[in-house]
């Protein structure tokens, strides 16, 4: 909800409620371990935001946010993982937020040229049991080389103190927008850490597909751009207690090639095929992402 006629400033909330029957309890081998109970709610929660959005100029925008979450665990999660939450098994976690994001690129759902930024600071809890300090920050480069060619750098760093954190909030790769290619299928905790993904890219299709439609003329011809690319990502994460996680306090790497299909001018498919550093390989496929 834009607050002003200039649109600098804007106002956006929401709220959840929800109860599950099934809850990852740990990271085992790096996957997830879950509990289910068909006679009972393990988790019950309900959440609240708030945030406010000052856009002063075109690229830049500051959001700054509230929120507040209440969380209730059955005991046999706690049984299964003591050091599954800091405390009992009801959880308030109040959170404050701050975020500066910063936009210059030719194409926002593809960049072909520019630059992304976003920084992002957390403080989660004011006090014992929960009290997390996070900051995030994540940058993206594109640059044309060559003839019809273009290089993509990207890195994500973030560090949550203090570093001895409970398993609710050591979440890292394979976790929200945060993955490496490669690596799909396996979840990295962590307290601080980082990655980098480097891609060359060049199109190899640039056409339209027609649709006969004489009531949605607008869709008869539907923009459809295709462009070949290799890759190569690199990472770290660290953890004080990695238990049994063998990817975790270890450099990662991988590498692949793959196609991006841009359909509808703002649709993005990308199909890969990644190597990684446990000699696995494996055909992915993944929406639009910036980092």
């Amino acid at each position: 909800l834009y607050l002003d006629n200039q649109l600098r400033w804007s106002l956006n909330g929401g709220f959840s409620m929800g109860r599950n029957r099934e809850v990852n309890y740990t990271t085992r081998y790096n996957k997830s371990v879950p509990i289910k109970n068909n006679d009972k709610y393990l988790r019950t929660y309900r959440t609240w935001f708030a945030e406010v959005g000052f856009r002063p100029a075109i690229k830049t925008k500051h959001t700054f946010g509230v929120s507040y979450s209440y969380e209730n665990f059955a005991d046999t999660i706690f049984k299964l993982n003591p050091f599954f939450s800091p405390g009992s098994h009801i959880i308030r976690s109040p959170e404050i937020t701050y975020q500066l994001s910063y936009n210059d690129v030719d194409f926002i759902p593809y960049p072909k040229k520019g630059y992304l930024g976003e920084i992002i600071i957390r403080k989660k809890g004011f006090n014992h049991p929960l009290n997390l300090w996070q900051m995030t920050v994540k940058g993206s480069g594109t640059w044309p080389v060559g003839l019809n060619y273009f290089v993509n750098l990207r890195a994500v760093g973030m560090v949550k103190l203090p570093l001895r954190q409970s398993y609710m909030t050591r979440q890292f790769i394979g976790n929200d927008d945060h993955y490496l290619q490669g690596y799909e299928y396996y979840v990295i905790d962590g307290v601080a850490g980082g990655y980098t993904k480097a891609t060359l890219a060049r199109p190899i299709c640039n056409t339209h597909l027609k649709i006969p439609s004489k009531q949605l003329k607008r869709l008869n011809y539907i923009p459809l751009k295709i462009y070949a690319k290799t890759f190569a990502d690199a990472g770290y994460v660290y953890s004080k207690t990695p238990g049994e996680n063998q990817l975790t306090n270890k450099i990662l790497y991988s590498g692949g090639v793959g196609l991006d299909i841009v359909i509808f001018t703002d649709f993005v498919l990308k199909i890969e095929w990644s190597f990684n550093r446990l000699g696995e390989n494996g055909l992915y496929l993944h929406k639009r992402d910036y980092f």
